[in-house]
């Protein structure tokens, strides 16, 4: 009896899986909200699925779907919407409204704040956690490729040097052409390469010449507003640790001549132009078996570290944010070192509704160990290098 019971059981299990498991075709019409007009393009997709479908001219889709599956249906500019598919339900009318989301993003602007549909000017923001994944020593570097028209350009390969930023062009020969950086409200003279990038909640750049009329003649090359971190609600803290090496590719290297094919080099220099040889090229053999290879002695594996602390608290009182940073970074030329320590702590305290006291501080210490490496003849390490004979001990 106990083996017909369970027989039974499979046989009803079996059964009815087809039955709660087919899936069925499901057409429907994408219009807009609130003209219903067809909507052609609008992707509709299976949630948790890669099957999907798009509209055609007149906003019709179909797509096989089984009861209980969720239709996604979005469109650029209008709200994703979300509909379940209904036992015995083959035919859907489905209406997007407009999206105001990206309308209604506040953008920080010299004079205050505002909403991203009522800026007028030439603005562009970027947002602090876009650029966190992105291992590197300077927040000029990490914007690099993410603001249209910004000229960001690296000069030297100097560990935590070498960065220049231009928002409007060259405009002067001798008077430069680096924009305004005004951190937390507060105008900043030289470039930002000290600032701790974890530090930064938010960038925004102004363009266009209506950033003078705050600023003055010091924004004709354009403004780059920052805004540090604060108090998120509740207690966060997290900790950024990223490490790694650098060198240079031994591909990109120039090939150099060894010690005995210089010193056969410079003997037939001399026999070809009639002049005696001297001494140190009259036996090109007697250097066999030596590189002396002095560019590639110059160069080494650099490793980088970087350690970040961020402690945030938010309460209906008090706000405070606390971003303490280590970061060193060897240059792959030996004995260039470059360390920041850095510290930034943003306290606010509310008394009334009307009243706030804040308190920031921001110390940083920076080492910087950099040997001349850049230049020409006897100023440019590499340079003088490649220039050394490889016959010199």
């Amino acid at each position: 009896m106990k083996v017909h019971c369970f027989g039974f059981l499979f046989a009803m299990l079996f059964i009815s899986i087809p039955i709660f498991g087919q899936a069925q075709s499901v057409r429907g019409v994408v219009t807009t909200e609130p003209d219903n007009e067809p909507l052609p393009g609008a992707l509709v997709m299976i949630k948790g699925t890669q099957t999907g479908s798009v509209t055609d001219i007149d906003g019709s889709f179909t797509i096989n779907a089984s009861p209980g599956d969720v239709l996604v249906v979005s469109f650029v500019g209008y709200a994703t919407r979300e509909v379940t598919v209904a036992s015995g339900q083959t035919t859907y009318n489905i209406n997007l409204s407009l999206s105001t989301s990206d309308l209604t993003e506040v953008v920080v602007v010299g004079y205050g704040s505002q909403l991203k549909k009522e800026v007028t000017g030439a603005v562009q923001s970027v947002a602090g956690q876009d650029l966190m994944d992105l291992p590197v020593s300077q927040i000029t570097t990490k914007l690099q490729g993410r603001l249209a028209g910004v000229q960001i350009n690296q000069t030297t390969g100097r560990p935590g040097a070498g960065m220049s930023v231009r928002i409007r062009g060259q405009l002067s020969v001798s008077a430069g052409s680096e924009p305004l950086y005004v951190v937390d409200g507060f105008p900043i003279t030289g470039n930002i390469g000290t600032i701790n990038p974890d530090e930064i909640e938010d960038i925004t750049v102004l363009k266009d010449a209506a950033s003078t009329s705050l600023y003055g003649s010091r924004a004709a090359n354009g403004v780059v507003l920052i805004t540090t971190k604060r108090g998120k609600e509740g207690t966060n803290v997290s900790l950024n640790v990223f490490t790694g090496i650098q060198e240079v590719p031994k591909y990109n290297r120039l090939e150099m001549m060894n010690a005995e094919e210089f010193a056969q080099f410079k003997k037939e220099f001399f026999e070809d132009a009639g002049r005696p040889v001297p001494e140190v090229f009259q036996n090109p053999a007697q250097y066999r078996g030596q590189t002396n290879d002095w560019f590639d002695a110059l160069l080494q594996v650099a490793p980088m570290t970087n350690y970040n602390l961020t402690v945030t608290n938010n309460t209906e009182k008090s706000s405070t944010s606390l971003v303490a940073g280590v970061f060193d970074q060897k240059g792959v030329v030996i004995n260039t070192d470059y360390q920041r320590f850095s510290l930034r702590l943003n306290s606010e305290y509310k008394i009334s509704n009307k009243f706030k006291v804040g308190f920031n501080v921001a110390p940083t210490y920076i080492y910087d160990f950099s040997p001349r490496t850049d230049g020409d003849r006897s100023q440019g390490l590499l340079f003088n290098a490649i220039h050394t004979w490889p016959v010199m001990p």
